[in-house]
């Protein structure tokens, strides 16, 4: 198999762990839309509140952001300073992108590697709207799960960068 039809099967793959992560992130998001208008109403009509909305609405937030930092990295949109990248040349500029990829690939690695301490301690302990949830579904998986598709992700986006330069000097 070729490299491009490679990373063109690699694309769809992402393409179909990006859709999960959207419509599990939306989900999430009307859920939390819908609880608050909840808690409003409930607040407004019957001047109670529901002991659960804030608790649950957080960890919504939570989970729906770390898939949003994953889709992130999938369309390259986290914050970067690149103003000077643009002043080099074409080569340079992929070289400074592959060794920032091999940091961040780096970077995620260690996380994950250290993080499985703090997997099991949160594993002991429960959240407090839901007692039997033990606190790792609601803090530690989701940035693992966001870690886990960066880390999938990232090496796309350098094999990807170098069949663009493959294809920029074929074209010299």
């Amino acid at each position: 198999m070729t490299l491009d039809k490679f990373l063109s099967k690699y694309n769809q793959v992402l393409s179909r762990i990006e859709a999960i992560e959207k419509f599990f992130g939306l989900t999430l998001l009307a859920f939390i839309v819908l609880s608050i208008c909840l808690q409003v109403l409930t607040r407004a009509v019957w001047n109670k509140s529901q002991i659960w909305v804030e608790e649950l609405c957080t960890y919504g937030f939570i989970w729906a952001a770390f898939l949003g930092a994953a889709i992130g990295t999938k369309h390259q949109r986290h914050i970067k300073i690149s103003t000077f990248l643009f002043r080099l040349d074409y080569k340079k500029q992929l070289i400074i992108a592959e060794i920032s990829y091999a940091l961040m690939l780096l970077i995620l690695f260690l996380i994950v590697q250290n993080a499985t301490g703090l997997y099991k301690i949160e594993t002991r302990s429960n959240i407090i709207a839901i007692p039997f949830l033990p606190r790792f579904y609601v803090f530690s998986l989701p940035l693992l799960v966001s870690l886990i598709s960066m880390i999938i992700t990232i090496p796309y986006l350098m094999l990807n960068d170098y069949m663009a330069y493959r294809l920029e000097g074929e074209k010299k």
